[in-house]
């Protein structure tokens, strides 16, 4: 029977229960790619935001200037 273990998060390693890396530099790896995550995913959001304001202005540039 296999005692109980769990896995870092980052490199897969068997760690023992209740910890979620093992080793800082495992959780500092982990870190960096939530926060590079959580950029991307608030750019995407402006992003979203930002184009149909975009698509808005342009079709009244073209109706009033009948570009």
């Amino acid at each position: 029977m296999v005692e109980d273990h769990a896995h870092c998060l980052v490199c897969g390693r068997v760690i023992s229960p209740g910890k979620r890396f093992c080793s800082s530099k495992c959780e500092e790896k982990y870190l960096e790619r939530k926060a590079s995550l959580e950029r991307s995913r608030r750019m995407i959001s402006i992003l979203m935001l930002l184009t149909p304001v975009l698509l808005v202005i342009y079709i009244m540039i073209v109706r009033l200037w009948g570009i």
